[in-house]
């Protein structure tokens, strides 16, 4: 594991920050508000984190980063297979959210230029950009992604995350950069249905055999330090 990830020990399942968001927060946020927005951000990256946590078969667990740290907006941690009995290993990934709504002016490919592939961004290959598509918008074809892109000298992968239906909430998850990929679709409301395990929260502990595992009951809250009460127990 690296140092950053000792830097918080506490990580949150993905099920579990989807469901708190929902009880603790909810839509519509209030305008300028950087506590609700921060726990907004947490909430995109668990969609993403668990539509490819369903894909690879890989546990992840993420936490908040403070608005102290710049970069990024959220971290996030792979489990890898390991024969190692005596640790488990991880895989960190730094994730940056974008939120784009839709515009004349402006098309997806053209505001992802102009924000995180700008010269004045610099991400590295450890970190993902997820660009959140807030609007019913016309996705660019595998083609338009690739020929505009194609000069690009950003490190990072982009993943775009699109809801494909008004009422339900329903998701599709598609890499964009540095190849073109259409992942996978989910349904939070059947996510948190049938999800039984991995509810919960864990601490790692550099140099122990094993994780320490909090249980179902644990009372930590993903938004906790943003001054958001825990509505679920």
């Amino acid at each position: 594991m690296e140092q950053t990830i000792m830097h918080n020990p506490r990580w949150y399942s993905t099920v579990n920050v989807l469901s708190h968001f929902h009880s603790d927060v909810g839509y519509p946020l209030p305008d300028n508000n950087k506590n609700t927005r921060k726990a907004e951000e947490l909430y995109i990256a668990s969609i993403v984190a668990k539509g490819m946590e369903d894909l690879t078969k890989q546990k992840s667990w993420i936490q908040p980063v403070s608005d102290e740290e710049q970069s990024p907006d959220v971290r996030a941690i792979v489990q890898l297979e390991t024969a190692d009995e005596k640790a488990t290993n991880y895989a960190q990934i730094d994730l940056e959210i974008v939120n784009y709504e839709h515009s004349p002016n402006e098309t997806l490919i053209q505001f992802l230029l102009r924000t995180k592939f700008s010269g004045a961004k610099a991400y590295d290959e450890k970190t993902t950009i997820i660009l959140r598509v807030k609007e019913k918008t016309l996705l660019p074809s595998e083609e338009e992604w690739a020929s505009s892109l194609r000069n690009s000298r950003c490190k990072s992968p982009v993943i775009v995350l699109g809801r494909t239906d008004p009422i339900k909430p329903e998701y599709i998850i598609a890499q964009v950069y540095p190849e073109y990929n259409e992942l996978t679709n989910i349904n939070l409301l059947d996510i948190v249905k049938n999800t039984i395990n991995n509810v919960g929260t864990i601490n790692l502990k550099r140099g122990t055999k094993k994780l320490e595992t909090l249980s179902r009951n644990e009372l930590h809250c993903p938004f906790e330090n943003l001054g958001i009460k825990c509505r679920v127990k």
